[in-house]
């Protein structure tokens, strides 16, 4: 942030000193006013820098490469470019807050990797006709790869695609064999979610399927069964009530066994 400050004139006369200095005080409280005015408003946005509003932002199924970044660590997106970042940095160093300058730093380090998988080159590919915005469903399968920590309001699609998936909600998923054992809903969704990546890529692994119910399973969870996905474990509620988890050292054993015995 650059602030103009105007000049005081310079007098060759004695006469004019006293006049200029008259000047010169009418400037400064001017000048002090329009200064505190200033500053009043950068604390206001360096307070408010991860005051993020989240209902706005995840109703937005795309964004630029700068804005999606700002969100994996919390970021208001409209703050995000490098000037004002490092304005920032300067800000809270004065202030000996190490959690927000750790943020930012972050938020830089995930930039340049961001840009460095623009395709061609990498996978982040943008969207036709619009050559600086990118699909934010692409973004998350990228910060999984990556293996970023993100908020978990960021990792929620937007309210409309959820209503969607509810219009559409498949047919409830309990079904028994001939003794009546209740099918496993999480493991019809672990296998739903191989077949779909493994159309893409037949080389996906377990980590792949791991990092798309993580980020993505409201495209794949008909059933809404998902409660919450962190990089150690997936939480769920079946629809006969339980409440069970698996945790992904177990989740490699359980995708082979549905290679050798699928669920459909």
């Amino acid at each position: 942030m650059v602030i103009k400050v105007p000049g005081v004139k310079k007098s060759t006369s004695q006469e004019g000193k006293g006049t200029l200095l008259t000047e010169a005080t009418h400037y400064s409280k001017a000048i002090r006013q329009e200064l505190d005015e200033i500053a009043a408003k950068r604390e206001f946005l360096m307070e408010n820098l991860f005051s993020v509003d989240w209902q706005r932002a995840n109703a937005r199924p795309t964004g630029t490469i700068e804005s999606l970044v700002a969100l994996s660590v919390g970021l208001v997106p409209d703050l995000a470019n490098t000037d004002f970042i490092d304005e920032a940095k300067r800000f809270f160093y004065a202030r000996n807050d190490s959690a927000s300058i750790s943020k930012l730093n972050t938020f830089l380090r995930r930039l340049a990797d961001a840009r460095e998988n623009i395709a061609p080159l990498g996978e982040l590919h943008p969207i036709e006709g619009k050559e600086t915005r990118f699909k934010k469903s692409d973004f998350l399968v990228l910060a999984g790869r990556l293996g970023w920590e993100l908020p978990e309001e960021f990792k929620r699609l937007d309210a409309a695609h959820e209503v969607n998936n509810s219009d559409h909600k498949a047919k409830t998923t309990r079904k028994t064999n001939g003794k009546g054992t209740k099918k496993n809903q999480l493991r019809i969704l672990i296998w739903r979610v191989y077949l779909a990546l493994k159309s893409l890529n037949d080389k996906t692994i377990a980590q792949d399927v791991w990092n798309e119910i993580r980020y993505r399973h409201s495209e794949h969870d008909l059933d809404n069964i998902i409660q919450e996905v962190t990089a150690d474990v997936i939480e769920w509620r079946s629809c006969y009530g339980n409440e069970p988890s698996l945790s992904r050292g177990s989740f490699d054993k359980t995708l082979s066994n549905l290679k050798k015995k699928p669920p459909f």
